[in-house]
């Protein structure tokens, strides 16, 4: 559970295919915003009370106040994870629409299509090394801007995949 957390003095931490212990079945409110790719392994978790099954290419965006729970994982289960502070997550976040927040509570979790895979490692990978990157005087702002880039993205492409649902039920009636 340490990593849905950051350490004292840390704005961020990236982590890149990591075997992780998530599950300790007990409720946690989260202090910061978190997103996770599954790159293997399956979990069973609950995002606000919601039930969700995380599989491989599984992306999560964990929000600050979200209430958490993992009941279960399968020994194989491994993420990539990028968790930033709730200042952070408010900075990079403020000039945008509340009920944008609201779609983003209401749809924390998405399996992306393959080909949708290799950016968001490219994204970890660039994160872990600006993470490592103390010297760089830009670095919170680098990572601010590639993070917006992505809670953006991650809204159009849960978007699109909520519209393709409603469209195929559409044609169902």
């Amino acid at each position: 559970m340490e990593i849905l957390s950051l350490p004292e003095n840390e704005p961020f931490i990236t982590g890149i295919e990591e075997s992780i212990d998530i599950c300790s079945n007990q409720i946690i409110k989260l202090a910061d915003a978190s997103i996770f790719h599954c790159r293997s392994g399956k979990a069973h978790i609950e995002i606000d009370l919601q039930a969700y099954e995380v599989t491989e290419n599984t992306q999560l965006l964990l929000l600050p106040g979200s209430i958490f729970n993992c009941t279960c994982a399968s020994h194989d289960f491994t993420v990539s994870y990028i968790v930033f502070s709730d200042t952070l997550f408010w900075e990079i976040t403020s000039r945008l629409d509340p009920s944008f927040f609201h779609f983003l509570k209401e749809h924390p979790c998405i399996v992306i299509p393959e080909e949708r895979v290799k950016p968001f490692i490219g994204l970890s990978l660039v994160m872990k090394d600006l993470y490592e990157d103390r010297d760089n005087s830009f670095r919170i702002q680098i990572f601010k801007n590639f993070i917006q880039n992505f809670i953006l993205d991650f809204y159009v492409s849960v978007s699109a995949i909520l519209y393709s649902i409603l469209k195929i039920k559409s044609l169902m009636i």
